[in-house]
């Protein structure tokens, strides 16, 4: 082949020249031949594409379930086998393919504009970072059968007359999927380690933002620990790991210094404040705040309003 020639462009358009083609719109196409009797059909497709080399405008994942096939795409080449999985993203550039008889696989197509084609999530950003270069990822057999189950659910999906929120539908499969291979992926590549860091750093700031909203109704580990879809054994061990202060004590500290502010500002009471900071009572509230201060609430108006700040200042002081 000559490695001057120019490449052409393959559009997802061209996917619909291949028979029993899925679309959820224009967003996602899904091909498969796992049922195909006729081996020529695939082959039949492939002859209909432009000519070789082409860039890809949309990414691809290909699932082996059968047979291999040989693909040079940009500057790397493949040999892909059952339970295989071959990640191509848009921009990539095929050269060439060789199918074995009995190449058996299903597709998944996403164009680069496609609402399916972003997304926040850990692994989704991670699959994304992976994929700026194609990648092979070899399963087990038992996993390879839960990707090839997704990839037919999303097929059910779009089939289905009866769904009406089909995107919901397949959004969440698609992270299920997105999960499962970038997760291979970094394990494969030793990363999980710091995978395992940005994970736990993201869950800290999600906390604080948490807390930094509702602080003043919920002091309650447990219920950050719901918010935030972890167990409250982890999510405490996570806090404490990343920040060196235990949970308990973050949301106290945005509790009393919203307390200190307004029994400074002279314009509430004791059990105003109690009030406005969900407290069962202005005893309890009382308790939690000399705890904390080491002054009540009422010498800390005393002392403040004499004008003797010696007491603390700054953070509260966390108990062990």
């Amino acid at each position: 082949m000559d490695e001057r020639k120019p490449a052409g462009v393959l559009d997802i358009s061209l996917l619909d020249r291949f028979p029993a083609t899925m679309k959820l719109g224009d967003s996602l196409y899904l091909n498969e031949n796992l049922d195909e009797k006729d081996p020529e059909t695939l082959r039949s497709f492939i002859a209909t594409l432009p000519s070789l080399p082409a860039k890809l405008r949309f990414s691809c994942t290909i699932l082996c379930t059968g047979g291999s096939a040989k693909l040079r795409v940009s500057k790397h080449k493949f040999i892909v086998r059952k339970n295989d999985v071959l990640l191509v993203s848009g921009g990539a550039i095929l050269h060439n393919i060789t199918l074995g008889e009995d190449f058996k696989a299903i597709a998944l197509s996403i164009p680069s504009d496609s609402s399916f084609a972003t997304g926040n999530h850990i692994s989704t950003k991670l699959l994304r970072g992976y994929m700026a270069n194609p990648q092979l990822l070899s399963f087990e057999e038992d996993e390879a059968e839960v990707l090839q189950k997704l990839l037919l659910f999303i097929r059910h999906t779009i089939l289905s007359p009866k769904n009406t929120f089909k995107e919901d539908a397949v959004e969440g499969i698609l992270l299920t999927m997105g999960s499962i291979l970038s997760s291979k992926l970094a394990k494969d590549k030793g990363d999980m380690e710091e995978i395992e860091a940005r994970k736990t750093n993201i869950l800290m700031r999600r906390f604080l933002n948490e807390v930094s909203l509702h602080y003043m109704e919920e002091r309650r580990i447990g219920w950050y620990a719901d918010r935030l879809c972890v167990s409250p054994k982890y999510f405490a061990q996570v806090i404490y790991k990343e920040s060196g202060k235990y949970a308990k004590d973050w949301i106290r500290d945005y509790v009393i210094r919203a307390a200190k502010k307004m029994l400074k500002s002279g314009n509430y009471t004791v059990q105003e404040v109690s009030d406005a900071l969900h407290f069962a009572n202005q005893s309890f509230f009382g308790t939690y705040f000399k705890k904390a201060v080491g002054l009540s609430p009422k010498d800390f108006i005393r002392t403040y309003s004499s004008g003797d700040h010696g007491f603390p200042q700054g953070e509260p002081h966390h108990p062990a």
